[in-house]
């Protein structure tokens, strides 16, 4: 029916013969202006038909199949101003069936082109968001008869790619998070940058990186989970089981965080069986309250609270708090995994009961406070059998109370010795030794008793080797030192004066050397050179360290450094100021001219430097003159 508006071959005839008559009297030059002229006019009397057409009237009513070329280019216009996918699509629909020698073909394909171009850039757009779906279902809407499907094959290859090689980069970065690899993480996400999509680019490398860091971070607590759990220990078993709860269901550390909950479990519940023997019933309890409910220890872990319970009873060290352990013990029956522990716990707990009552049988014993009542209380106490619970109780109880007895029978007989030794003499402290000899090695007093002993001796040698050390003191104030050190050497190292006799010995040697020192310094310094003088200073060193003869010896260090102080002048005067300054300088720093003679050496020095500056500046002169 569109087809009837178009002019019929016959009517068109006549029109092709005068325009060949035409072109024939004005020639090809006219006939070229000429088309140029008609293509404008009817490319102008298109658009003014399209721009001039009744705006008022509505396309959604027209009758398509009765409708003009002229009518649908219109309409199509007007549904491609919507400017969506679909909007584009139905326009280019509209004209698209329209004849191929149709006089407004060239404006039908010139918009369909446009058209399709926009549906790619919308298409481009999508894909550039990120909504492949949206992108690809444009790109495939456009007709295949009036767009290069080409173009669009292309666009829509490079689209795949692209979104292939994205989900690529994204699949290797989950594939590095799972096994925590961050720094490959982060580097297999930068790829994403070099794509040439700005949902991959920007938005997901952004969520990306976002993601990276919450693993990374949620990578550190487990760590931490990990190393506390390697450190062993109760304490760090249950921080390491909070930290590897942290992490929730949604991370790439999730599955190793479960691992780790679990080997936790499994070790606090070895823990817990431990303490269970050692009956550390608080840290059984708080270990047991930790054991993750998945781990399928239910029973275990209620028999371990209750059996802890009933030991904090037991704890108390009461018969009722025994009683009471026991009753809930024996709430656990034969069937339940920690039963044969109960059973132990009773049995030791109904041992603890007989004992605790013959401890207190005996303790009462020992409340009389006579020595046959303290031997009844000890005697009471054999009764609690080796390998009770309460045995090493007993037996301290009994070292107790028989070191009561041992310091009551044996205090008289030290008090006693301690009497004798008050008159300070030989034959007293002899006496005294002798009764404290009567307390024997496995009594309470014995150790008092020992050092006693050895004080009172240490006073019989000194009493006997004073006189020895009075007598090298004399002959030491009479000068005779050699007598003095050997009539010390009397003393033997085991003797209570031995280490006063080995002072005085040293110092008497000191002074000895001292003396020795300054009198052979004097034979060297008498040969008045420069070298002797600093050989007897060099000698008479030790004698600075004796308190008789170190004021001597510093008045003559001094007196020879004044010679040799002496030697630098005259070597100074004699212009050597080169030797004069080596003189000087092996004058020792405790001198008591010292200061004065580093003050002369500092003048020396700067003559010798103001001397080389004027010849260097007479060698200059020289040299100047000469050139």
């Amino acid at each position: 029916m569109a087809n009837q508006s178009l002019p019929s071959q016959s009517q068109t005839q006549p029109e092709l013969n005068l325009w060949q008559k035409i072109t024939t009297l004005l020639g090809w030059k006219v006939w070229a202006i000429l088309i140029m002229l008609s293509f404008g006019v009817t490319g102008y009397a298109a658009t003014a038909v399209l721009l001039n057409f009744n705006e008022s009237e509505d396309c959604e009513t027209v009758f398509w199949p009765l409708a003009s070329g002229s009518q649908r280019l219109y309409c199509a216009h007007v549904m491609a101003q919507e400017g969506d996918a679909e909007s584009l699509i139905q326009a280019i629909n509209l004209i698209a069936t329209l004849p191929e020698d149709h006089p407004l073909r060239q404006e039908i394909n010139q918009n369909i082109q446009i058209w399709s171009e926009e549906i790619l850039v919308l298409g481009e757009q999508h894909f550039q968001a990120g909504n492949w779906e949206e992108a690809l279902a444009i790109a495939e809407g456009i007709p295949e008869d009036v767009a290069s499907q080409e173009v669009i094959a292309e666009k829509k290859a490079r689209w795949q790619e692209i979104r292939e090689r994205g989900q690529e980069i994204e699949d290797n970065v989950e594939a590095k998070l799972y096994e925590t690899e961050w720094n490959a993480a982060f580097d297999e996400a930068g790829k994403l940058v070099d794509l040439d999509n700005d949902y991959f680019a920007n938005r997901r490398y952004q969520e990306l990186i976002s993601v990276i860091e919450e693993a990374q971070a949620e990578g550190e607590v487990l760590e931490e989970a990990q190393e506390l759990y390697s450190q062993g220990g109760v304490d760090n078993l249950l921080e390491a089981l909070e930290k590897a709860e942290e992490i929730g269901e949604d991370s790439y550390s999730y599955r190793i965080a479960q691992s780790l909950i679990t080997d936790v479990g499994k070790a606090l519940m070895t823990k817990a069986e431990d303490n269970l023997e050692q009956r550390n019933w608080q840290l059984v309890l708080q270990v047991t309250q930790a054991i993750p409910s998945r781990l399928e220890l239910d029973e275990e872990v209620a028999d371990l609270r209750a059996i802890a319970l009933a030991g904090s009873q037991a704890q108390l060290g009461t018969v009722g708090g025994l009683e009471e352990a026991i009753a809930r013990a024996e709430e656990l029956e034969s069937d339940r995994p920690f039963y044969r522990q109960a059973q132990n716990l009773i049995g030791r707990w109904e041992n603890e009961i007989d004992d605790i009552k013959v401890i207190n049988q005996a303790k009462d014993y020992a409340r009389g406070g006579s020595l046959a009542d303290f031997r009844d209380a000890i005697e009471k106490a054999d009764d609690v059998p080796r390998g009770n619970p309460r045995y090493q109780e007993a037996v301290q109880l009994q070292q107790e109370w028989t070191r009561t007895i041992q310091v009551r029978e044996d205090r008289p007989i030290l008090n006693r010795a301690r009497n004798l030794a008050r008159n300070r003499n030989i034959e007293a402290y002899e006496s005294a030794i002798t009764v404290a000899s009567q307390i024997d090695s496995n009594r309470a007093l014995y150790s008092e008793a020992r050092q006693k002993i050895a004080n009172w001796r240490a006073e019989i040698q000194r009493i006997e080797d004073r006189p020895i050390l009075s007598e090298a003191t004399r002959l030491a104030n009479q000068g005779r030192l050699e007598d003095a050190i050997a009539k010390a050497e009397e003393i033997g190292s085991n003797r209570a004066l031995y280490s006063d006799a080995q002072e005085r010995i040293r110092r008497w040697r000191n002074t000895i050397t001292a003396r020795e020192s300054i009198e052979q310094a004097q034979r060297i310094a008498q040969r008045r050179t420069q070298d002797a003088l600093l050989e007897a200073i060099e000698t008479i060193a030790p004698a600075r360290n004796s308190d008789q003869y170190r004021q001597r010896a510093e008045r003559l260090i001094n007196q020879w450094s004044q010679r040799i102080y002496s030697i630098a002048l005259q070597r100074a005067d004699q212009e050597n100021l080169i030797s004069a300054i080596r003189v000087a300088e092996q004058i020792p720093s405790h001198s008591g001219i010292y200061q004065e003679v580093r003050g002369r050496i500092q003048e020396w020095e700067q003559e010798l430097r103001n001397r080389a500056e004027e010849e260097q500046e007479e060698e200059e002169e020289t040299d100047t003159n000469s050139d």
